[in-house]
């Protein structure tokens, strides 16, 4: 999947492929789509994403199960 010149699409549970392979994260929340080109561990590891998540999430925090 590194080599490929197109796009690929996924989603995966798996964080070390997601580490390895992704450069660009799309993350889908109630309110809108959170689209950063970055590395998953940067994604994850970014404050800013963490506090627009919140942000955009924070009128439907009663939904969570």
């Amino acid at each position: 999947m590194i080599a490929f010149p197109e796009v690929v699409l996924f989603s995966s549970r798996d964080q070390q492929l997601v580490t390895s392979v992704a450069n660009r994260i799309a993350e889908i929340t109630p309110a809108r789509v959170i689209d950063r080109t970055m590395g998953f561990d940067e994604y994850l590891e970014g404050g800013e994403v963490t506090t627009i998540r919140q942000e955009l999430c924070q009128d439907y925090q009663e939904l969570n199960v």
